[in-house]
């Protein structure tokens, strides 16, 4: 089972089982040889609209958004191969309040699961946070007042970094 999507003007992007996409109307096509037909099944994310006939789905990606199917293909009854893709919008990286003494929230899916690294600019501190979900509170209280770098990685990949300081 392959298949292609389409965002904008890029056509006929290779639909991988994970894709990163941008903002806007999204048109995904799938091909498997002697399907006679191809089922969609949301299986998760925060995008609820999608439009499904025979072998493809469209839908509208916003910002920080999400959506996973599950795909099978059948010739009549036999299942003949079946296939889960997801799409996914990081989001706007917005990074609030900025200068803060307590606490960041940043802008990010909270359906998806973020590393984040706090840098010290002037400074050798740096702090680590695994298994970050966009909108939860980051706890900045007992860093020193200062400038601070920080990164946001999505499976071993910085994704974004953003300024922020430390106000006492």
């Amino acid at each position: 089972m392959e298949g292609t999507y389409n965002i904008g003007s890029n056509t006929g992007i290779n639909l991988n089982s994970t894709n990163q996409i941008g903002i806007g109307n999204v048109t995904s096509t799938i091909t498997c040889p002697n399907a006679t037909s191809l089922t969609w099944q949301r299986t998760s994310g925060s995008i609820t609209t999608f439009n499904t006939s025979g072998n493809y789905v469209t839908f509208n990606m916003v910002s920080g958004g999400s959506i996973s199917f599950s795909i099978t293909a059948r010739n009549g009854s036999t299942i003949l191969s079946s296939r889960n893709v997801s799409f996914f919008n990081f989001g706007s990286f917005r990074l609030y309040p900025n200068p803060s003494s307590s606490e960041l929230t940043i802008d990010l899916s909270k359906d998806m699961m973020f590393d984040l690294t706090i840098q010290g600019v002037d400074t050798s501190l740096k702090t680590e946070i695994l298994g970050h979900r966009g909108g939860d509170k980051i706890d900045i209280s007992t860093l020193p007042k200062g400038d601070y770098i920080l990164s946001v990685s999505y499976k071993g990949k910085t994704i974004h970094q953003d300024r922020f300081m430390v106000s006492k």
